[in-house]
């Protein structure tokens, strides 16, 4: 139930994470998911990661993905994509450090294959914001106002993405708010609906940043 899942955050053991510079080991075991404050939450229940993974710590910045735009021959034609670079896709001046933002799903998955990874799944994504003890965001079950970039700060395109420094038990930049983070994850197990992406954006209420709210873009 929700009063359960409320008492054990911060009452169970820590789950242990293996961080390095820039990315974090999430083991696998089980954690609590979900929750009941809204229809876009999975249900509240215990889920069991199945397998160990590394996650990377910090969002991919604009300079990463001019990196790989310089490495790729890949040609976009498509005004959705990357709308504030302009038509010949240069970076805008001072977005080398945000987050980057304007992708499609298969974007990003390219990415990730360029640097030989890939996208987190949503349970991957769940468990290394939100620990083990179903804590809502990656200080606590409690908002503090002003420790992410939510629309309440009255921006017009997110901050860099290590502006508020590491939080959580893994210790991750960003990982709520600013801008939302893709995952592999189909939603609801449905392709016509889209990709499951979670953690908020700097133009969303605080509500949407909460590690347990699943939406979908396509």
């Amino acid at each position: 139930t929700e009063a359960v899942r409320a008492f054990t955050v911060g009452r169970i053991p820590e789950m242990p994470a293996i961080c390095e510079s820039s990315r974090v080991y999430v083991p696998t075991g089980n954690f609590i998911a979900g929750g009941e404050r809204a229809l876009d939450e999975r249900p509240l229940r215990i889920t069991h990661l199945k397998k160990a993974t590394w996650i990377a710590r910090t969002p991919v910045t604009h300079e990463h993905w001019t990196e790989y735009m310089k490495d790729t021959t890949v040609k976009r034609v498509d005004a959705n994509y990357l709308p504030h670079w302009g038509p010949d896709y240069r970076m805008p001046p001072d977005h080398g450090q945000l987050p980057i933002y304007g992708i499609w799903p298969e974007d990003a998955d390219n990415y990730a294959a360029w640097r030989g990874a890939r996208l987190p799944s949503a349970h991957e994504w769940e468990k290394a914001v939100r620990g083990i003890d179903g804590r809502y965001w990656p200080w606590g079950d409690h908002w503090h106002p002003g420790a992410a970039v939510t629309a309440e700060f009255g921006v017009t395109k997110p901050l860099p993405a290590q502006a508020f420094g590491a939080q959580g038990r893994t210790r991750l930049y960003g990982a709520v708010g600013n801008v939302f983070e893709y995952t592999q994850s189909q939603w609801k197990n449905r392709e016509n609906r889209g990709r499951v992406v979670m953690g908020g954006a700097y133009s969303h209420p605080f509500q949407t940043s909460r590690a347990s709210l699943r939406l979908s873009h396509k």
